[in-house]
């Protein structure tokens, strides 16, 4: 008789395995790990881990995935307390940035490296992008429909490169660790208000001429 499994205590030790290989990317970096050794940290065999994950990829997958859940459900979570398209991007974009230097930058540009390498970590890095640039792209359309946004941006371009600037400000602690870290983030607010905000009207325009929306839809 096959072995019947308890969905919830399922779902609870694949988190626990989660947390432990998290821990052990954070601490050592992603490809000098090895499935023992997130079977020592989890404390468990590697047997018992492959009846929850088939390889170390499907885990770095699926802290991919939770990563980028957590960011949409905080988007989402700001639309709904706040007015401005333009706040709500500043704020959820300097909360990924002011996360812990020290491990997240480094396991960032980690991830990065080994993508130009491992053709898997490459497509886990393109779709995390995508869904991430698809989020931010229905928040910049808002504002745009608002005329909060300037309405000249590509929402995806914009989008893109809004996620490249919280890479960038996750460097700033390895390239210059004694800049002071509050100071910094509201440097990099001005920097996207500026970037954001409509343009200007010129000559008594009455306003700016949209180009095509490269977001997708649905």
């Amino acid at each position: 008789m096959a072995r019947t499994i308890d969905p919830v205590r399922h779902a609870a030790k694949r988190l626990e395995i989660l947390e432990a290989a998290n821990r052990c990317f954070r601490r050592s970096g992603l490809r000098s790990i090895s499935i023992s050794e997130i079977c020592a940290e989890a404390w468990i065999s590697p047997g018992h881990l492959y009846h929850y994950f088939g390889c170390k990829d499907d885990i770095i997958e699926e802290l991919a995935r939770i990563g980028l859940d957590t960011a949409r459900d905080a988007l989402d979570e700001a639309l709904l307390r706040e007015n401005s398209a333009i706040e709500v991007l500043i704020n959820e974009v300097l909360a990924l940035a002011a996360g812990d230097q020290a491990t997240t930058a480094a396991l960032l540009f980690d991830v990065l490296a080994d993508s130009a390498r491992n053709e898997n970590t490459a497509r886990i890095v393109r779709e995390c992008h995508s869904g991430m640039a698809d989020t931010l792209c229905s928040v910049l359309r808002l504002g745009q429909d608002e005329g909060e946004i300037n309405a000249e941006l590509d929402p995806r371009q914009a989008a893109s490169m809004l996620i490249s600037l919280v890479d960038a400000a996750q460097s700033l602690g390895l390239r210059d660790p004694g800049m002071d870290r509050q100071q910094a983030l509201q440097m990099f607010a001005r920097l996207i208000r500026s970037f954001l905000a409509p343009a200007p009207a010129l000559d008594g325009a009455s306003g700016a001429t949209r180009i095509p929306n490269t977001c997708s839809q649905g």
